[in-house]
């Protein structure tokens, strides 16, 4: 693993960083694709913002996740959609909950995590979540029945 790697890790892993000024958290609401996100801030707004190569293929972003964002001074035109911030850090599960523990976290997404908590809490495991879904009508169900021993093909 490459140092630059290697350091993102241990800065994913260890204590949350502070906040700055121009900095925020916010939650992803989706992915756009190359490296675009919707997310949503604590005044209500969507908008997009960039991930940094840096964390491509490295950590896994999921929908409701949380992330600190730097916005830019000027607006980044692509194609019809306007992309106003870059993603500086994702949070993990364990940094969310000391920056709740030390009254950091923004009361606004209080609710967000009490619906994560409540989702856990269910105690439903994948098989079970998945059993809802609809099959795949694109795909046959074959069933291979045992040949009897009678039936040569010689």
């Amino acid at each position: 693993m490459s140092a630059k790697r290697k350091h993102i890790l241990q800065e994913h892993q260890g204590p949350y960083p502070e906040l700055l000024d121009n900095q925020e958290i916010v939650v992803i609401l989706e992915n756009r694709g190359s490296c675009l996100f919707s997310v949503y801030d604590v005044e209500g707004n969507t908008f997009l913002a960039r991930l940094p190569s840096r964390f491509v293929d490295l950590i896994y972003i999921s929908i409701n996740s949380f992330v600190i964002i730097e916005r830019y001074s000027s607006v980044i035109d692509v194609g019809s959609s306007k992309v106003l911030a870059d993603i500086i850090h994702i949070l993990s599960q364990q940094q969310v909950k000391e920056m709740r523990k030390d009254g950091v976290f923004p009361k606004k997404w209080e609710d967000v995590l009490k619906q994560q908590d409540q989702d856990e809490r269910k105690g439903l495991t994948v098989d079970e979540v998945l059993e809802g879904e609809p099959e795949n009508p694109n795909r046959t169900d074959t069933k291979f029945e045992e040949e009897s021993e009678s039936d040569d093909y010689f």
